[in-house]
């Protein structure tokens, strides 16, 4: 029987990237088993199986290895559960304890990781990285080292896991039949784990690394490649269905807020003026009360008690 370790739904993706992700255990192995949230994910899932026999033959460092799929069909993929620890928890233990050495030297290694392990050709352009990447020149890159066949874009440090000076690759969601630039893939591994751990930025600069390997002219690009990227793959006003809401701009929102304001003061004013009405009906009741005590407490009440009586029977 299967336990359930891990789960969690991408179902704001575009069509054809909407999966849940599930970690469980069978027996004594674990897997991870991603199911296709939609038609066109099927589709993506059978894309997915032969990128990934393309890019394991593309490997060409033995030091790399791809996570396997154990299992697949249009509706699902299962991978087989890699132990260990991440380059990002490794490179984050470097920043904690403050040594300098040994992530510079690191981050050295993912990079000629990169240079090694999959074969590398020089970068150029087709149809799929110009939908993907709509906003950058590809001529530009001419000169840049790119994947010779597939390209997987998710080499974040958090996708990797580090074995005795091993590369195991894992979470494959986000492979692509084009090539792509290697130093936009380091720049977006990099970048990521710089905004999640900023605290590395005290034990080395960034843009340190950029400068070493001589690829800072290329930065700006780089930005814009990530914002096509995540454009490209996460919905858009004509991918969201049934999740689409209503917008507003700030300039609406504080013109909205404006009239809650004078509503509120409104509102304020009428609380207080029945607050003033209620104080004065009090007083005039507590000016009636005396009155009738004054009254009732007077002689002549008091000595026409028994007329008011007689009065009363006469009446019957």
């Amino acid at each position: 029987m299967s336990q359930v370790i891990f789960a969690k739904y991408s179902s704001m993706r575009r069509k054809d990237f909407r999966i849940s992700t599930c970690i469980y255990q069978s027996d004594i192995k674990k897997f991870v088993k991603k199911i296709a949230l939609t038609s066109e994910t099927q589709k993506r899932f059978v894309e997915i199986t032969e990128l990934h026999s393309r890019l394991k033959d593309q490997l060409k460092n033995k030091n790399a290895r791809l996570c396997e799929i154990v299992e697949h069909d249009k509706s699902k993929l299962v991978f087989e559960y890699i132990e260990g620890n991440t380059l990002e928890k490794e490179l984050h233990q470097f920043i904690i304890n403050k040594d300098k050495e040994q992530f510079h030297k690191s981050i050295e290694s993912f990079w000629n990781f990169l240079n090694t392990a999959f074969d590398p050709v020089s970068f150029q352009s087709n149809k799929l990285f110009s939908e993907i990447f709509p906003s950058v020149k590809a001529d530009y890159f001419n000169n840049l080292q790119g994947f010779s066949g597939v390209a997987n874009i998710d080499m974040n440090f958090d996708n990797l896991i580090i074995e005795n000076g091993d590369y195991h690759v894992f979470d494959l969601d986000w492979l692509f039949d084009c090539n792509i630039p290697l130093a936009y893939i380091f720049y977006r591994s990099l970048n990521s784990f710089y905004i999640r751990i900023p605290e590395a930025e005290e034990i080395v600069p960034e843009k340190s690394f950029y400068e070493q390997l001589g690829i800072s002219e290329y930065l700006t690009q780089f930005s814009t490649m990530e914002i096509d990227f995540q454009n490209y793959a996460n919905s858009s006003s004509r991918h969201l269905d049934g999740y689409l809401k209503e917008s507003k701009t700030v300039s609406s929102m504080e013109h909205s807020i404006n009239i809650l304001k004078q509503e509120q003061q409104r509102l304020d004013g009428e609380v207080k003026k029945w607050h003033d009405e209620t104080a004065r009906l009090n007083n005039e009741n507590g000016v009636l009360v005396a009155e009738v005590n004054r009254y009732e407490n007077s002689k002549s009440w008091r000595y026409m008690k028994f007329f008011r009586y007689l009065s009363r029977l006469i009446k019957r």
